[in-house]
């Protein structure tokens, strides 16, 4: 194994080489899924070469559809391909380790593994089904320092995160504001996935993009914007912060921001709507930065490197919206105020964007009842069964079935647990405390209402004595 510290930078750079691209070892994974010896070079031709999950921190759909991101990814792939831009999509969980175990490992959907937020270091992650039928490397960049936070190391160095890749981009106690683009974890895995493409070799990747979806903290980077300047004064003026104070050090408060949270859920309903919409349009406002200096230029540079390197028609891109974020919204189920993520799902955080180049996989997957186009509820976690079908994988015979097109279910455990289970138009939505059947739809707009849904359909009752969240959660 080769380590290079990139100490100034704050970024870990670990290689693990493996020869001939085999799988681990005994002592340090399982064996890779095994695929029919008997493949011709034709058929080897028709799987991708290619293939990046993409994961969006914090963007819901609201929030992506307001920021114009599929847009700006539709116009990247202008003159190489198409991008699909899917409606409809629920993400598992509401927090980014929740999510990630669920999709990435979808035996988390299931049994008692519902209420773990990360995975071992033994089952093989979608990642390493799709890398092993396709005998490809893997490369992990995330910009989320979320999953290099935890102590447990599976070998030594790497976490149960990024265990099975061979070239892991890792924060080493960094914070994000304190790496340039060039050096990020997540750009870095980009250059390293053409790196390989150019070497015509089979590559499977998953990058991170932290801030792009109005993940906290927000507005350090523009705090004359208006809505961002309207909340420090805000904030100035309950206390929260002194007169004197630098704006975009208030931003980068956490404490601070929690402060101010407690003032607007003191407000009078009209002084919190007009503080809600100010609170959403921070949110849009950093949709539409990073869109146009991160991610927009990052796919740009992915999509524009995989045609340069003749390898465009055989590329599998998959952009997904881990969880959303709450502009400061109360649901009628308990009426707490939430103004961020990882809590109870709602509308505005388990709503998430889905983009997919080619757009041609998008088709294929919604003939094989995976995904969807017309706006009917899906799971994002369908897209680990998408893409092993894809490269012609082996699903892992401990995988549960996939959900059902116009079916979803999203939970968190924890302090503020809560869980969603979504049919069609309706949704029960559950606390410790109890459960309510709503409406479910994209919200229109930071003021949109949950409205109560009587009666509950039929196929939603079996959720709504709040059962399935306690045995999930262990409550």
């Amino acid at each position: 194994m080769h380590v290079r510290m990139r100490t100034s930078l704050g970024l870990l750079w670990i290689a693990a080489c493996r020869p001939g691209g085999d799988a681990p070892s005994a002592e340090t994974g399982p064996p890779a899924v095994e695929t029919a010896a008997s493949e011709s070079e034709s058929e080897q031709d028709e799987r991708p070469l290619v293939v990046v999950l993409w994961a969006t921190d914090t963007l819901s759909a609201r929030a992506a559809l307001d920021g114009g991101l599929c847009g700006t990814f539709q116009a990247a792939a202008a003159g190489i391909g198409e991008v699909a831009c899917l409606p409809g999509a629920v993400s598992p969980a509401t927090s980014t380790s929740y999510t990630h175990a669920r999709l990435l490992w979808p035996t988390h959907r299931v049994g008692l593994e519902r209420r773990y937020s990360r995975p071992d270091c033994v089952a093989p992650s979608v990642l390493g089904v799709v890398a092993s039928a396709l005998h490809a490397s893997i490369t992990w960049g995330s910009d989320n320092p979320t999953f290099e936070a935890y102590p447990t190391v599976c070998d030594g160095v790497t976490t149960p995160w990024s265990w099975e890749a061979d070239e892991p981009f890792l924060y080493d106690g960094a914070t994000v504001l304190s790496v340039e683009e060039a050096q990020r974890p997540g750009r870095l895995a980009i250059e390293a996935v053409l790196d390989h493409a150019r070497r015509g070799e089979p590559v499977v990747a998953y990058v991170n993009d932290y801030e792009v979806g109005g993940h906290m903290p927000r507005c350090w980077y523009d705090p004359e914007f208006p809505a961002c300047a309207e909340l420090f004064a805000l904030a100035v003026a309950s206390g929260v912060y002194p007169a004197d104070g630098v704006a975009r050090d208030f931003w980068l408060d956490n404490a601070a921001f929690d402060d101010l949270i407690e003032v607007v859920d003191g407000q009078s309903a009209a002084d919190a709507a007009v503080s809600r919409a100010l609170m959403y349009d921070t949110i849009v406002r950093q949709v539409e930065h990073y869109g146009a200096t991160r991610t927009g230029p990052r796919f740009a540079t992915l999509i524009q490197g995989l045609a340069d390197a003749g390898v465009a028609d055989r590329s599998l891109v998959v952009v997904f919206g881990d969880h959303g974020e709450t502009p400061c919204v109360r649901h009628p189920l308990d009426g707490v105020l939430r103004c961020q993520h990882g809590s109870m799902p709602t509308e505005w955080t388990a709503q998430v964007p889905v983009a997919v180049y080619p757009a041609s996989a998008a088709s294929a997957w919604e003939s094989a009842g995976l995904v969807a186009s017309d706006g009917a509820p899906w799971s994002t976690t369908n897209l680990a069964y998408a893409l092993v079908s894809a490269v012609g994988g082996e699903r892992p015979t401990d995988w549960p079935a996939p959900e059902p097109i116009g079916r979803a279910t999203s939970w968190v455990c924890g302090n503020d647990a809560g869980a969603l289970f979504v049919s069609g138009s309706a949704a029960v939505s559950c606390t410790a405390s109890g459960c309510g059947t709503y409406g479910w739809a994209l919200p229109d707009g930071p003021d949109a209402v949950t409205v109560p849904v009587s009666p509950t359909p039929p196929e939603l009752l079996p959720y709504t004595d709040g059962a399935w969240l306690s045995e999930a959660c262990a409550l």
